[in-house]
């Protein structure tokens, strides 16, 4: 394991706005074995990892936490050995809601691929199959769950569990949204809504068949970068949600979410080709001293910027593991 410290470099090298240092992590403790294609997530201090997939294609369903402030590995082990919980996969998505990590899709053993949901539930340390309980409101014909898929994106808003794109059993990127309220265990397909009682409308909640993308919440903000396409090429647009556009989602309410997507041109080019998916990122918020500020303590400098880091991933044509980095020149308000 390797961490990587960030800072501004010199307001003279405008074209390396910040400069990185990469150092082991000296862990311990119950380490997973070696694996790829791995699920993680981050709460608080600790880090889960979820699933993965050997080099003699063994696909894992074990659960390991990693203390950021130990840097100690625990593999988490059920309650009951005996109670149901996923199969081994990889791809899937994973994410946290409360004292609940939730697991969603991926592919497994017989390159089978999964449209399943599962909560693992920290406190009492079970897996619990969450089975859709009825038929969404919006199609009364279709249960609307989400086809089996590899690699797709997710956030977290409230009760709600939202999935974007990936890739399905054709080895097809898709452009459907759904989202699970995991209070009535149920899924809303967001991609084409019937006649209800509120509207007919259209959704359009990933701008481009993708698979693979990098999805960043950040307070209020939801920012996608890259992604694979149906022909696997890969994509390095970047894109901004304001949350507070479609605050109404968390209702389940039409939101003609594809007007409120908005093209993130990043302050100057990232040094390198961002093209790829895959891969990791975040958002980092760096004092940036002016040229008469050199040398001063971070915290005299006044300037303040938001950066978008990318890291690896892969462009189709090879893995990559470089780091790039460009200041986003959209206001992100004072609630980044």
């Amino acid at each position: 394991m390797f961490q990587l410290s960030i800072r501004a470099n010199s307001p003279d090298k405008p074209h390396a706005p910040l400069r990185g240092i990469w150092s082991p992590v000296h862990s311990r403790g119950d380490m997973p074995a070696p694996r790829g294609y791995t699920s993680m997530v981050r709460v608080g201090q600790e880090v889960y990892l979820f699933g993965g997939i050997s080099d003699s294609i063994t696909f894992f369903n074990d659960l390991h936490v990693f203390s950021l402030k130990t840097h100690r590995w625990t593999l988490i082990k059920p309650l009951r050995k005996t109670a149901p919980k996923p199969c081994g996969r990889c791809g899937c998505l994973l994410k946290a809601v409360g004292r609940l990590l939730l697991v969603f899709g991926g592919l497994g053993k017989g390159y089978e691929y999964y449209n399943d949901t599962w909560a693992f539930d920290l406190s009492s340390r079970t897996w619990l199959p969450l089975h859709n309980t009825n038929p969404t409101h919006i199609d009364l014909d279709s249960e609307c769950i989400p086809t089996p898929r590899r690699n797709p994106s997710g956030f977290v808003i409230g009760g709600n569990l939202f999935v974007f794109g990936g890739k399905n059993t054709a080895g097809v990127s898709t452009q459907d949204g759904f989202s699970f309220q995991i209070s009535s265990r149920s899924w809303t397909d967001l991609t084409t809504h019937k006649k209800d009682s509120l509207q007919q409308i259209r959704h359009h909640f990933l701008p481009a068949k993708a698979s693979g993308s990098l999805l960043i919440t950040h307070k209020n903000y939801i920012i996608i970068h890259g992604g694979l396409t149906d022909d696997n090429e890969a994509t390095g647009d970047t894109l901004l949600l304001d949350m507070n556009s479609i605050g109404c989602l968390r209702n389940h309410d039409a939101v003609d979410v594809d007007e409120n997507w908005k093209i993130l041109e990043p302050s100057g080019n990232f040094l390198g080709d961002s093209k790829r998916g895959m891969h990791g990122g975040f958002v980092a918020r760096v004092n940036t001293p002016t040229k008469g500020e050199v040398g001063r303590r971070c915290s005299e400098r006044k300037g303040i910027a938001n950066f978008l880091v990318i890291f690896g991933g892969s462009n189709n044509k090879r893995d990559l593991d470089d780091v790039l980095c460009a200041a986003i020149n959209v206001p992100l308000k004072s609630r980044l």
